[in-house]
């Protein structure tokens, strides 16, 4: 299950990707991820961990824009809902002359359905909840430090 794992696995992933520690240590930093005590991390106890909360101003504009995306109040959303109401005009790249609409939307693209499809085991066609859609936006929120 990709949307899982375990200490063995947590382990593997720090010496994959290089990430030091201490042998001893493994099982205290993974429980700081497995906020449930169930012996498994999965995708919400990682985001958690890893993105901690949101500044009330960008919980506020996620909000306004599921809300938008999502007039009806239905609980999910297609993926082509979410699509259809993305606007790249005010994305600081394309502000500056530095990319072009077409390259942010596809980024957009690209990374929003990676990351449905992890979710969902591999379907992009699958619903979209608001919290996942909440989730996404909180990981990609980490690589903007400024609201």
């Amino acid at each position: 299950n990709l949307n899982k794992f375990d200490v063995e696995a947590f382990e593997n992933a720090l010496i994959d990707f290089q990430i030091p520690y201490v042998k001893e240590d493994i099982n205290s930093i993974f429980q700081g991820f497995d906020r449930n005590n169930d012996g498994v991390v999965d995708s919400k106890e990682y985001i958690d961990a890893i993105c901690g909360d949101l500044s009330d101003y960008r919980r506020d504009r996620i909000e306004l824009a599921w809300w938008r995306i999502n007039p009806t109040l239905a609980p999910n959303v297609f993926y082509v809902d979410i699509r259809s109401q993305f606007n790249s005009v005010r994305h600081p790249s394309v502000r500056l002359g530095e990319r072009t609409e077409q390259d942010i939307i596809e980024e957009f693209e690209q990374t929003f359905l990676t990351y449905h499809a992890v979710l969902n085991n591999g379907d992009e066609t699958a619903f979209v909840s608001k919290d996942e859609f909440f989730d996404y936006f909180r990981i990609l929120s980490i690589t903007y430090p400024i609201d």
